[in-house]
């Protein structure tokens, strides 16, 4: 007999209480899925057909059904998973670069011998036109700096209020009218980046006498006798390198004493005595120990 002839007896006898399944019989003209036993269940092939015609997701990654942990799908995944694991990305400039160099800031200078520190930078102070001879001490356009001084041009540098400029062998000097004390003058000096004049030789000295009488640096404040030039640029060191030059008035320095400035004769001394410990260069040239409490002009340097 034919199919259709089988499942019709079939059929039959169901309905006499066979109890055969109603989804296990075919409709009239339509053949049997024979991908579907009995029970209804597809077999594997079908199954695994299905599984073979599903679309991939390559971003998806899949759990390990033994391990459940994820596992990167595609080689690109895994490449991309290892630079970040290694910190580096790979768009960077530097993704190449050895991860143990370090910027390690600044830190301490540790300058070479001969040089100075300046600031942040180990300079050599006898040749630097940024530092000639003193940290911050210029030299002006053109000028280079030659054994801790600036050369080949004029130097640049303030002076005190109502004071001249002027130069002699690439020196800058204040010459200052404005009558003061020895250390107030000093200071006047000091607040512009000057001191006095540290005179040493002739020429310098007939230099400054057209000030008219004038402070110069050369002192013995601190040892009666020892005459000794200021440390430049130290308010508080008045006993800096001992002056090897001198240009000393008849019968000068004698360290006579005077009452606060200035003595009276026959009536005597009104107030404290006071030592001569500073220096002034008269208008003809000579030179004079005077009471630092003088009043008289002054004369600044650079350094």
């Amino acid at each position: 007999m034919n199919r259709l002839t089988f499942w019709r007896l079939i059929s039959s006898l169901c309905l006499l209480g066979a109890g055969c399944a109603e989804s296990a019989i075919p409709s009239d003209g339509e053949p049997a899925d024979p991908s579907t036993d009995s029970t209804g269940k597809s077999d594997g092939l079908d199954a695994a057909a299905d599984a073979e015609l599903a679309p991939r997701d390559s971003g998806t990654p899949r759990r390990d059904a033994t391990t459940s942990t994820e596992q990167p799908v595609d080689a690109g995944d895994a490449g991309r998973t290892a630079l970040a694991d290694g910190g580096l990305d790979a768009s960077r400039p530097d993704a190449g670069r050895d991860a143990t160099v370090q910027d390690t800031g600044t830190g301490p200078i540790a300058c070479s011998n001969g040089q100075t520190t300046c600031g942040s930078a180990c300079v050599t102070l006898a040749t630097d036109v940024n530092n000639c001879g003193g940290c911050g001490t210029k030299c002006a356009s053109g000028q280079t700096c030659q054994a801790n001084q600036c050369t080949g041009g004029e130097p640049q540098f303030n002076v005190p209020s109502g004071c001249t400029k002027k130069t002699l062998n690439n020196h800058g000097y204040a010459f200052c009218t404005s009558t003061r004390g020895w250390r107030d003058a000093r200071t006047a000096c000091l607040d512009v980046g000057l001191d006095l004049a540290i005179v040493t030789d002739k020429a310098e000295s007939d230099f400054i006498k057209a000030n008219g009488d004038s402070w110069i640096a050369v002192n013995d404040r601190n040892t009666e006798g020892s005459y000794k030039h200021v440390i430049p640029g130290n308010r508080d060191r008045t006993d800096g390198a001992t002056a090897t030059y001198f240009n000393w008035k008849l019968g000068e320095p004698n360290n006579d004493k005077t009452c606060d400035g200035f003595s009276i004769p026959v009536v005597g001394c009104f107030g404290s005595s006071t030592d001569e410990d500073c220096t002034v260069i008269y208008a003809d040239g000579g030179w004079n120990d005077g009471a630092c409490e003088e009043r008289r002009n002054f004369v600044c340097e650079t350094y």
